[in-house]
């Protein structure tokens, strides 16, 4: 996420908040033919509701996971599908309650490799990981 322009580690609620500067990636987006809704994923009975939060250092150390991925990838086959698709050439996981998929590489160019890969119906997208934001302006 962003505060005033730069990346930021968010912990708790989201109040708090310390600044970072991550290190340069590229992330393949995909986004299957399907609309996941928030509501019935957060009120699913099989929801994880306990998981101990992460660490920075775990994150770092490849610890992310995403509690409501398990629930939408056995609601959203498209979901699955997509996860698999795109592991084939990289980790892959969902962002926040879905439907969009994403990896991340070191490079344009293997970012790029892995679209070109992938079926137009997934509608993949490369982009580059930043820790400013271009147009935030100071005052």
């Amino acid at each position: 996420m962003f505060v005033h322009g730069h990346s930021a580690w968010a912990e708790g609620l989201g109040e708090q908040l310390t600044p970072l500067d991550l290190p340069e990636r590229w992330y393949i987006i995909l986004r299957p033919n399907c609309h996941v809704s928030t509501a019935e994923i957060f009120n699913a009975p099989e929801l994880t509701r306990n998981t101990t939060p992460i660490t920075m250092s775990a994150f770092f150390a490849g610890g992310a996971r995403n509690d409501l991925q398990a629930v939408v990838e056995k609601r959203y086959p498209e979901v699955r599908n997509a996860l698999k698709i795109l592991e084939k050439s990289t980790p892959a996981m969902m962002t926040g309650s879905g439907s969009c998929v994403f990896g991340q590489v070191d490079s344009e160019s293997r970012a790029r490799s892995i679209a070109a890969d992938i079926p137009a119906s997934m509608t993949p997208v490369v982009a580059r990981g930043i820790n400013h934001s271009p147009d935030f302006i100071t005052h």
